[in-house]
């Protein structure tokens, strides 16, 4: 299974006194569009595929430590958990081919995604903008249903990949921001 995901509006309450140094918590919500691909192959046959792909709404938490040193360079390591349960997606897959009925309904849902990110970048003051990578584990539930039988495939697979953002100063505790992902995942 192949996922991209797109967060967007972080926004992180400072511990410490000043923004982007310290301990840090927050709140997320954005947009994440998962992608599916259900392969069903009977006996050796060509196997008939489904892609179902569905945006949707995502929210969570994330907690980290930040730091900013002396030349102006920013890095940051946070673990944060999404919940993406709104990311629910029906489709029919042609089956005749596999000598199936004529067709079948693929349901696909991602649940949630756990992730720990390492972030770097440069404090210009008023903000930061920087780049990483994150790795984790997502849930997903896919299920094919032709005529009375279904097939359940509940996974938790490996995530990962790049991510790009930027933060900026409200008060001197209290940050927003954007950021984008794009997570890969295979099962």
């Amino acid at each position: 299974k192949t996922l991209l995901a797109i967060s967007a509006l972080s926004l992180a309450t400072q511990v410490s006194a000043a923004a982007f140094d310290g301990f840090y918590a927050g709140v997320n919500a954005g947009m994440t569009r998962p992608t599916v691909k259900n392969s069903v192959l009977r006996n050796n046959t060509n196997p008939q595929t489904k892609k179902l792909s569905k945006a949707a709404l995502t929210v969570g938490v994330q907690t980290g430590y930040a730091v900013t040193f002396a030349n102006n360079m920013f890095a940051a390591g946070e673990l944060n958990f999404n919940y993406d349960g709104l990311a629910r997606k029906k489709g029919t897959t042609d089956l005749t081919q596999i000598a199936l009925r004529a067709d079948a309904q693929s349901k696909m849902q991602k649940l949630y995604n756990v992730a720990l990110a390492a972030k770097g970048g440069y404090n210009f003051g008023a903000g930061v903008g920087y780049l990483g990578g994150f790795l984790g584990f997502a849930s997903y539930k896919v299920s094919v249903t032709s005529g009375n039988t279904t097939f359940k495939n509940n996974t938790r697979p490996f995530i990962y990949g790049p991510l790009v953002g930027a933060e900026f100063k409200v008060t001197d505790t209290l940050t927003a921001g954007l950021e984008g992902r794009m997570e890969f995942s295979r099962a």
